[in-house]
């Protein structure tokens, strides 16, 4: 994946490639989606073009970036820049019933991991140049069930840090019902879970080594809370 947290590349990403335009793209997937036969909507489907610009600037950055150099080795940014591609990466998400399946997946306290869903390819004008899929799931059988409410999730969350004592503050900026893949049971099968996902903000004071000033650091979380039994998801 070309995308990088850390190198950010000043290059819109949200243009149409000389190749094929991003709504051909966007068509050319759904297509082949319908091929593999997932049985799942899709939800949004993120395009990112690539220009060789993108390309030949994020390798200049990245020749400059000891940590990467170090970790990879000189030898990983080696092209033929006549042989470089114009490149659309592109993921999709998938719902059942308008309600989005989580995309990224995330790892429980006993170490064990929740796998999202989603697709992953890259268009050259040679075609699909890669493809993946997280989590290929098919369903079973289908069942209603009634789920908590909003409150009944942050209470869950309330019960559960109350007798927690800290100074650092949580606050919670938005809340999302969504579908997990969760296992239930001593069998370990996997369910579609319907589950509250609670977006949080921490604050936290830590203190420097060098100068023994406290600073306030601000990190980002999610809690989750099965929305079938009101239970934290951990």
């Amino acid at each position: 994946m070309m995308k990088n947290d850390i190198i950010q590349v000043n290059i819109p990403v949200d243009v149409d490639l000389n190749f094929m335009s991003q709504e051909e793209i966007k068509q050319r997937t759904l297509e082949l989606l319908q091929d593999i036969d997932i049985v799942f909507e899709p939800n949004e489907i993120k395009i990112e073009a690539y220009t060789k610009k993108y390309v030949l600037k994020l390798i200049e950055l990245l020749n400059n970036d000891s940590a990467y150099l170090d970790f990879n080795g000189q030898e990983a940014l080696e092209v033929d820049e006549t042989a470089l591609d114009e490149i659309y990466y592109v993921e999709v998400g998938f719902k059942e019933k308008n309600i989005p399946i989580d995309e990224q997946g995330y790892t429980l306290m006993d170490e064990s991991d929740v796998e999202g869903l989603q697709v992953q390819l890259y268009f050259t004008q040679k075609g699909v140049q890669y493809f993946n899929v997280d989590s290929w799931v098919d369903i079973d059988k289908r069942e209603t069930i009634d789920i908590c409410s909003v409150q009944n999730g942050i209470d869950s969350i309330a019960g559960k840090y109350k007798n927690i004592v800290t100074n650092d503050k949580i606050k919670i900026f938005g809340v999302e019902l969504e579908y997990n893949f969760l296992t239930s049971g001593m069998s370990g099968e996997l369910y579609l879970t319907p589950v509250l996902r609670f977006d949080t903000m921490s604050t936290v004071m830590m203190s420097s080594s060098a100068d023994e000033q406290n600073q306030e650091f601000t990190y980002y979380d999610s809690i989750r809370v099965n929305a079938e039994n009101g239970r934290i998801v951990e």
